[in-house]
């Protein structure tokens, strides 16, 4: 049997980190820094319509914490309006596509490289009406000292018809800084590595 290529070894690691973060744990990597990804786990939190909200306030950062409609310290983002809008407080910011939060794809790199608002963000997200998607955000996390800057994603479900709540699925970041990839939705699945992906991951196996 031939040693795996560093690629496959790449591959592999990638494959370990989706598959244990889709499933709702904390992954850590040892390489020349410990990093790791939080994930909320599958969270399924209502997001009142407008007529009767004020928003679904997030601590993103672990040990997470929420609150409807009232602000509570080290509230990171505010989802609001069924989920059509959204607010970001003075320590975070989202990732924008004009004037609006953006519906980022699976496989976007939530990174230093996208466009985010300037230090707060109040306004419309892209997320199509009475669908789901991603919102991009990035935060000055509470527990590090100094100035840091980390980045994460959330999972949103829009519903704008004043019936029917919104929701915020789930979320997760990176905790060193490091980027942090929009993975596919399914709870359970691998996130971002496709039928090319783990065409690869078998050919490694060989």
């Amino acid at each position: 049997m031939k040693p795996p290529t560093s690629s496959c070894l790449r591959l592999r690691r990638h494959y370990w980190l989706c598959s244990a973060t889709a499933a709702g744990v904390i992954v850590s990597i040892t390489g020349t820094a410990e990093a790791a990804v939080i994930f909320s786990g599958a969270q399924n939190l209502p997001i009142h319509p407008v007529v009767q909200d004020d928003g679904l306030y997030i601590d993103v950062e672990a040990p997470f914490a929420t609150s409807q409609g009232v602000p509570m310290a080290g509230w990171d983002i505010n989802p609001y309006d069924g989920g059509t809008s959204i607010y970001t407080n003075s320590n975070s910011c989202a990732a924008v596509n004009g004037l609006n939060a953006a519906d980022l794809p699976v496989g976007t790199q939530v990174s230093a490289a996208l466009n985010f608002s300037t230090v707060e963000f109040y306004g419309l997200v892209d997320i199509p009406a009475f669908s789901s998607g991603y919102v991009g955000f990035s935060f000055g996390p509470d527990s590090v000292p100094g100035v840091q800057t980390w980045y994460g994603w959330m999972l949103i479900q829009v519903n704008p018809d004043d019936i029917q709540n919104g929701r915020v699925i789930s979320w997760a970041y990176e905790n060193t800084g490091a980027p942090i990839i929009i993975p596919e939705p399914a709870p359970l699945a691998m996130p971002a590595m496709g039928s090319a992906g783990l065409a690869l991951w078998r050919r490694c196996r060989i």
